[in-house]
């Protein structure tokens, strides 16, 4: 039966990693929202309660509590936009294509008392910026952004004792990156009225880590888990495009090409989670979770773009992250026999200081209130969660970028649906 259900996985599993690189959105830094509908209603707690295969991406060690052959897939659909008026309120821009979609897609199954094994295909990071190519930041900052990173993830879990639960697994990156920006020509040549190009950066690699948890039960109503991600740092090569060349002067006629290598790369942070969750009531759960992110391993963006490096105006662009904490809190109410209702609330700090942050990641510490219900029927269980957030203000005054001074507004709402089959 595992085998066959393994075999069964496989084309909805490349599916799902399909939709997932449509398009991506971000939240908190370049990290993306929950895998599951259940983490994301709940809020908190999903580090020591999510016990089914979606616990992969949350503590490894609860797929120990995963009793059947199960495939869980996951779909959020995000809605945000950004806007900004510089200092002076001349200048005003907004964000296009404000629709994101993310899939996530699991499959656990035990292969003895003690043992079970699972897959993940996940996206735990991504962003995706589009400005008008003619707005606020032209010529000053890629109108378009999107960074896509996929996780495939093989993980064990192993119920150690009546009470401790170990699990670890691996996880294999593939990221990809592209950049888009209006470049002056007239710049260049020195020629009013030269026309103006794009300049295109495209660029894939991969990268490797790891994710160890623990899951332990203090007593019959009380659990806490803790969970470590690993950094991951993605080495990016691809090509570097220049559209609508104009005759140029000696010698950057013989040095610029319409394509050159391209290469850069990210570091991923490492994570720290710990959850506790208790039953308050037989029908009443409450869970928390606090998150350290090591954001601060992101302090720049080197860009190489071979013999058209030239043109560029800095070949590293300083990012200067700084680690953050996540806070969360939340409930599960059985109202009755396979149905749950669930609300919580999550306080995401930004990494990004006002000095760098730039119009292709506007972010700022936001409060996250969620909602969600759950109903299981038979061997099939839904999950529906929905998310808003409430930023605060983001004004920035001493960008190292002029241009990037001013007011930014954002507005984000995420609908998660999930789904679970046990065999």
């Amino acid at each position: 039966m595992l085998r066959s259900t393994w075999r069964a996985f496989c084309p909805v599993a490349v599916l799902l990693g399909y939709l997932a690189t449509c398009q991506l959105a971000q939240a908190n830094g370049f990290r993306n929202p929950p895998e599951s509908a259940a983490a994301l209603g709940q809020g908190g707690g999903r580090t020591a309660l999510i016990q089914s295969p979606a616990a992969l991406a949350l503590n490894p060690a609860n797929l120990a509590g995963v009793e059947a052959p199960t495939l869980e897939a996951s779909y959020t659909y995000i809605r945000g936009k950004a806007t900004f008026t510089d200092l002076t309120g001349m200048r005003r821009g907004s964000t296009r294509a404000n629709s994101k979609h993310l899939a996530n897609a699991f499959f656990a199954g035990p292969i003895d008392d003690r043992v079970v094994l699972g897959l993940g295909i996940t996206t735990p990071y991504g962003q995706s910026v589009k400005w008008e190519e003619a707005g606020p930041f032209q010529f000053v900052a890629p109108h378009s952004a999107e960074l896509q990173v996929i996780a495939f993830s093989p993980a064990a879990a192993y119920q150690a004792t009546d009470r401790l639960r170990i699990g670890a697994s691996v996880n294999i990156y593939y990221a990809d990156l592209e950049l888009a920006q209006g470049f002056p020509w007239q710049s260049v040549t020195g020629v009013p009225g030269t026309p103006a190009g794009t300049a295109r950066f495209e660029g894939d690699g991969v990268a490797a880590g790891g994710t160890l948890g623990l899951a332990y039960q203090l007593c019959d109503r009380q659990r806490v888990g803790l969970s470590y991600r690993s950094e991951a740092t993605v080495r990016y090569d691809g090509d570097f495009r220049l559209s609508n060349i104009p005759p140029l002067p000696s010698p950057l006629n013989l040095a610029i090409r319409p394509r050159s290598d391209f290469s850069s790369e990210m570091t991923f942070p490492n994570i720290v989670a710990a959850g506790y969750g208790v039953a308050l009531t037989e029908a009443l759960t409450l869970g928390v979770d606090v998150e350290w992110i090591e954001f601060s391993s992101y302090d720049e963006f080197p860009i190489d773009a071979g013999s058209n490096s030239v043109l560029l105006p800095q070949t590293s662009i300083p990012q200067e992250w700084k680690d953050t904490w996540v806070l969360a809190a939340g409930l599960d109410w059985e109202v009755r026999e396979g149905l749950n209702l669930r609300g919580g609330y999550t306080f995401l700090e930004s990494p990004i200081p006002r000095r760098t942050l730039a119009p292709t990641l506007p972010d700022a510490d936001r409060h996250l209130l969620s909602v969600g219900l759950g109903w299981t029927h038979g061997r099939q269980q839904f999950d529906v969660a929905y998310a808003y957030s409430i930023y605060d203000s983001l004004r920035v005054r001493d960008n190292v970028n002029p241009a990037f001074n001013g007011r930014y507004e954002l507005d984000n709402h995420l609908l998660q649906l999930s789904y679970q089959l046990s065999f």
